[in-house]
Formats: C-alpha cells, structure tokens, sequence
C-alpha cells in the first residue's frame, strides 16, 4: 500500500456534535442598520450617490461602512436612499407576514 493512500477501511476524524447545552448557542438576530450612521464631514467630499454633490466640512452627512470603506452620502441623496429602504423593509415585512 502507498504511504500516501488512505484505504477505506480507515476512518477519518469526524467532527463531534455539542453535548451540553451551554455549548448550543442560540442565533440572535443580525443589525441591518449597524454599518449606517449620520455624521458630520471632517473635510470636503464628494457625495457617492451623486458626484456634482459636494460635500463641506461641517455638513450633515450619511455614512456607510462596509467592511473597512466608508461612503459619505450628501442630506438629499442620504434621505433618499432611507426612503428607498424603509420601502424595502416594508415590503419584505409584509411578505413575511404574508407566509404565517
């Protein structure tokens, strides 16, 4: 037999199941908003979702980070894009509801 070769009579470790049910974690429910916060702009940027938007130090902005990059949203195009999403959330809440 080749040193390197498994036969199918050896077993392979096999991974073990939690017996205690401290080891059982229950799934708690994930933030959807974590990544956005409101903020103020620390030096002049350009608005992501629209780049004729210029944004000053010292201007209210949307901030969203995902993973390690922050994009900075202008008040109109900030609103907007809530807008969009409180929309999402309500229709993925109704359709939820829908399937009880």
């Amino acid at each position: 037999m080749r040193p390197w070769a498994i036969s199918t009579s050896q077993s392979l470790p096999r991974c073990e199941v939690a017996r205690s049910s401290h080891d059982i974690r229950a799934h708690r429910p994930a933030a959807l908003l974590k990544s956005l916060t409101a903020g103020v702009a620390g030096r002049k940027h350009y608005c992501k979702g629209n780049k004729r938007h210029i944004l000053l130090k010292g201007d209210r902005i949307l901030v969203i980070k995902i993973e390690r990059d922050s994009f900075h949203y202008c008040l109109a195009c900030g609103l907007k894009f809530i807008a969009t999403a409180r929309k999402d959330l309500t229709a993925l809440e109704t359709d939820l509801q829908a399937t009880q």
